[in-house]
Formats: C-alpha cells, sequence, structure tokens
C-alpha cells in the first residue's frame, strides 16, 4: 500500500506508457521504399531501400529515453525507500535507548531519595539489573536411612529466563565435598527450544559441558556449562546424591538469581521429623504433612541470595 500510494511511482508508470505509445507509433507505421542507382565496378545496379522517416527515429529515441526514466525511477524509489526504513529502525532504537536511559535516571534519582545510597545499589545489581530469573521450581528430595548415615537424593528442576536482549554464558558451580557429607552429581539436561544442550549421567554420557575438578583446597567441584539465547528459557533438571554422616541432618538452599514459585516435596523415613527454617521474602506454605511426606508451596518470588535451612532428624 505505500508504494502505491508513492508519487514517484504514478510518474514512472506515466513513463512506461509513454514510451510504449511511442514504440507502439513506430512499429505500427507503413514504412516506405525508395529504388536507388548504385555504380559497382562501373556497373550501374538498382536496390530498393526502406525510406525510415526521421521524426520515427525521433520517437524511438524518445521511447527508450522514456523507458529509462520510468526504470530508474522504479529503482531510486525502492533505494530510498529501503534507506528510510532502516534509518527509521535506528531511530527508533536511539529513541528507545534514551528513554530507558531517562527512565533508569529517574527511577535512580526517584528511590535515592526514598532509600540510603547504600541500600539503593545493592538491590540495583541484585534485583534490578538482574538478567536471569528462575520460574517453576521443583525440589524433590527422598532421603534413606542407611547403616552408615542419611542419603539425599535431590532431584532440582526450573526454568531459567534469559530476561536480557544478549546471549548469555552463565555455568552453575557447586562444591561436591564438605567435611560433613559426600556428594556428586548424577545426572544433568538442559534443554533449549526442544534441544537438548547438555546431558549428562554419572554413569554413561557425558556430552563435555559438564566438568568435575578439584580446586586449590582440592575439594572437588561441579561446573555445568551452557548459554541461553536472548528472551528464551533453558528447562533444566539436577539429580544429586548426598551421603550424611550422621543421623541428624542440617542443610539448605539459597538461590542466586530470584525464584518466581515454586514447589518442595519431602520423602523421609517413618520416625524422623522434617522441617524447615525459611529467609525468604514470601513463605513457603506447608500444604501437607505426614509421617513420611511433607509438601510445600510458594507462590510469587523470593530474591536473589534468599532460601532456607531444613532439618532431619530422629523424633523423640
Amino acid at each position: 500500500m505505500k508504494l502505491l500510494k508513492n508519487k514517484y511511482l504514478w510518474l514512472s508508470l506515466i513513463f512506461l506508457v509513454a514510451g510504449f505509445i511511442c514504440e507502439n507509433y513506430v512499429s505500427e507505421f507503413d514504412f516506405e521504399t525508395e529504388s536507388v542507382t548504385i555504380l559497382k565496378n562501373g556497373t550501374p545496379e538498382n536496390f530498393d531501400i526502406i525510406k525510415i522517416p526521421s521524426y520515427c527515429k525521433y520517437l524511438n529515441i524518445l521511447s527508450n529515453l522514456f523507458y529509462t526514466i520510468a526504470i530508474s525511477i522504479i529503482i531510486s524509489v525502492f533505494v530510498i525507500q529501503a534507506i528510510e526504513e532502516k534509518r527509521k529502525n535506528e531511530h527508533e532504537e536511539e529513541l528507545n535507548e534514551l528513554r530507558n536511559s531517562i527512565n533508569i535516571n529517574v527511577f535512580d534519582s526517584l528511590f535515592k531519595t526514598i532509600i540510603p545510597a547504600e541500600v539503593y545499589d545493592v538491590i540495583k545489581s541484585d534485583i534490578i539489573s538482574n538478567k536471569i530469573i528462575r520460574r517453576d521450581a521443583n525440589w524433590i528430595y527422598d532421603f534413606y536411612s542407611e547403616t552408615d548415615g542419611i542419603t539425599l537424593k535431590q532431584t532440582m528442576k526450573y526454568k531459567m529466563y534469559n530476561m536480557s536482549n544478549i546471549l548469555i554464558e552463565e555455568p552453575l558451580v557447586a562444591t561436591l565435598d564438605t567435611t560433613e557429607t559426600d556428594e556428586e552429581l548424577l545426572s544433568a539436561s538442559c534443554v533449549i527450544d526442544g534441544k537438548k544442550v547438555i546431558v549428562y549421567d554419572k554413569n554413561s554420557k557425558n556430552d563435555g559441558n559438564v566438568q568435575i575438578f578439584k580446586d586449590s583446597d582440592g575439594l572437588r567441584n561441579v561446573k555445568i556449562n551452557f548459554s541461553i539465547p536472548p528472551k528464551k528459557y533453558a528447562d533444566i533438571t539436577l539429580i544429586w546424591l548426598q551421603k550424611f554422616k550422621q543421623d541428624q541432618i542440617k542443610d539448605g538452599y539459597f538461590t542466586k538469581y530470584p525464584i518466581i514459585n515454586a514447589e518442595l516435596c519431602v520423602n523421609f523415613p517413618v520416625g524422623y521429623n522434617f522441617w524447615i527454617f525459611q529467609c525468604m521474602s514470601n513463605e513457603m506454605i506447608n500444604t501437607l504433612s505426614e509421617s513420611n511426606r511433607k509438601m510445600y508451596k510458594l507462590e510469587g518470588a523470593i530474591l536473589s541470595y534468599q532460601g532456607f535451612v531444613f532439618h532431619l532428624d530422629k523424633c523423640t
């Protein structure tokens, strides 16, 4: 529709029609023949030649001129429109960047008058400027009583969203060895846009994205490497195994990134008691409490470095 409204395209159409009329007129003209005599090797010979009126030559030249002008106008219109579209997009991007910078400056100025600058700087770096958010976290804790202590199998599932407009490479790093537990990663998977980008199984398969190494203190660490495209999310599943050397357990989970909505399901042996101490903006509500199972649900968000400490001990 924009092209049809362009006056230069209509002008090029007029030149095309004019060129066609001139060419058609010349093609339909009845040319005349004229007999001429030419001496060839001293012998006169007669030839018939086509006599073209001079105005037909001029019309043919004018027809080609009209065609050339029309094609030039059409090419120029498309080139100019492409340039204008590019400039428009660049101008819109510049305006958006300017608008965002103005909004950020206004936001900064407003909140710095409400709360101390030191507090605001922490909120800005940990919350406002955070490019990653976890959603729909699901923790499954399965405790087993062994002769030498308690074994915990943790299944962790969540969606990790990249909220920015750039590719984010954010490895997951965890320490496996502690003085109280032995821990190992049983399996890991990461799915982005239906494609598995990480496949790890302790007993069979490692695609190279999961690295287990010792740090400078001699402790084993696991590092899971992956990247998330802009405005996409990674569907992550991790299964850990922890072996505690005592019957009374105290451990916890604290998130590096904000989490929106979560569920915790805990299965433990009969004769034990499980409870959690929460350090979160929103409370996880205990939705089920049985002799060997408890379930919790979080609706809303918790911030970076918030979480809970869980306890498992024998009933007295």
